[in-house]
């Protein structure tokens, strides 16, 4: 009984579900059609239910990342273009690469902020140095 509560609360509606259930005639023939009804259709259409709702979360999902890269803007906004094609186009490969390929950003984005920090370091101990390592870069 606790189930069929929550599965009213839920919206289910039981009685037209139970209704909609071929009638078994014979001995024992109402509890042989409420298992037909719990056993094989309930559980077919919970499974259904089930799956629907996880492709609604997913859709979700796909929306708010589309809609956090078009807002994208800046160094990564080509690396945040091709992800939003991917995902777009729903192929998991190019998202992967483009994925991976702002990985790699972000990671010497760290490393290109250390290398800002030393230099501004040396800049103050041997300025002429520090101008040298700068140049170099370019």
């Amino acid at each position: 009984m606790v189930c069929l509560r929550k599965l009213k609360t839920s919206g289910f509606q039981w009685q037209a579900f139970y209704e909609k259930t071929k009638v078994q005639l014979g001995n024992y023939g109402e509890l042989r059609r409420l298992e037909e009804a719990v056993s094989h259709k309930l559980s077919s259409l919970l499974t259904l239910q089930t799956k629907r709702l996880a492709l609604i979360q997913l859709e979700t999902q796909i929306d708010q990342l589309k809609s956090m890269l078009e807002r994208s803007k800046g160094s990564s906004a080509h690396v945040a273009h091709e992800l939003l094609t991917a995902i777009q186009t729903l192929q998991a490969p190019l998202y992967r690469e483009a994925y991976q390929r702002l990985v790699d950003l972000k990671d010497r984005a760290l490393d290109l902020e250390l290398r800002k920090e030393l230099l501004a370091r040396l800049e103050k101990a041997v300025p002429i140095w520090a101008t040298g390592c700068f140049l170099i870069q370019l």
